[in-house]
């Protein structure tokens, strides 16, 4: 129907281009029913996010009375690390050397004792 009126280009492309943008948008994995009985086929597109695996969860641990993801621990650790190795550095030298951007970077060190 849509090709007739100038909206399909029989190309093949559509279906998995659909597929793509619901796994790249973390959607629930569009559904296809084919029903030869009927000669029909019935494609079902939900906008509900998939759901996500344990491994894919963000982490946190518990330092003193503060929950701190993982990633953030991890970050500064690297700081420490870097410090401890240069003795001092500005901002943007820890930034760099940890691949954050140098905002990012003065939050942890203004959260840091």
């Amino acid at each position: 129907m849509l090709r007739m009126v100038g909206f399909g280009d029989n190309a093949g492309s559509g279906f998995p281009a659909i597929f793509e943008t619901w796994k790249n948008n973390g959607w629930k994995t569009p559904e296809l029913v084919e029903n030869t009985v009927l000669n029909q086929v019935t494609l079902s597109l939900s906008f509900v996010k998939a759901t996500t695996k344990s491994s894919d969860k963000k982490s946190a641990i518990k330092i003193g009375e503060k929950k701190v993801s993982v990633k953030v621990e991890s970050h500064v650790e690297e700081i420490v690390g870097f410090l401890t190795n240069k003795g001092e550095a500005t901002t943007a030298e820890i930034a760099e050397a940890i691949g954050l951007k140098p905002s990012r970077t003065r939050e942890l060190l203004d959260n840091m004792k």
